[in-house]
């Protein structure tokens, strides 16, 4: 069953869609607690969590948590989790891995470690709430009454610009 069909027969059930949400509750906060973020269309492709979508019988967490590992981008996910907990305590093979490498290839790994950080913390920063209507009425009408060269540092202050 492809993840096309796999909506359209949840969707049609009110129980089924429920079922479902519950499912994808239960599985996000275990992977959550593993270090991993999955979307809804993750645990679509997973077999066992159709089953026990279409079924009454219950879900193994760790059995659907096995299945996604399976999937590249969450077994890349899962890779970089196991890495950074081997490097922040300090023994492991990544620390066996490291002392083979030469200087130059210890330094391609921190910059791509250090790029994955900043990724995961762009991706999980918080954006700043856009204003209402109103409140951006307000202040283009507060704009109107400076001058223009202090015009163009207020937008660039408020995030307009």
């Amino acid at each position: 069953m492809t993840t096309h069909n796999f909506d359209q027969a949840v969707a049609g059930d009110a129980r089924l869609q429920a079922r479902f949400d519950g499912i994808f509750d239960m599985v996000r906060a275990a992977a959550a607690d593993a270090g991993l973020s999955i979307t809804a269309d993750d645990l679509k492709s997973c077999p066992s969590v159709k089953l026990a979508t279409f079924s009454e019988m219950g879900l193994n967490t760790a059995d659907a948590l096995t299945e996604l590992r399976r999937l590249p981008h969450i077994g890349q996910q899962a890779h970089k989790v196991e890495v950074t907990r081997q490097l922040a305590r300090g023994e492991g093979e990544i620390h066996a891995e490291l002392a083979r490498m030469n200087p130059y290839q210890r330094l391609n790994f921190g910059r791509e470690l250090e790029a994955a950080r900043a990724a995961e913390r762009a991706a999980t920063a918080r954006k700043p709430a856009s204003p209402s209507a109103e409140d951006e009425a307000k202040f283009l009408l507060m704009l109107r009454r400076l001058p223009p060269a202090e015009r163009i540092s207020a937008a660039r202050a408020a995030g307009m610009l």
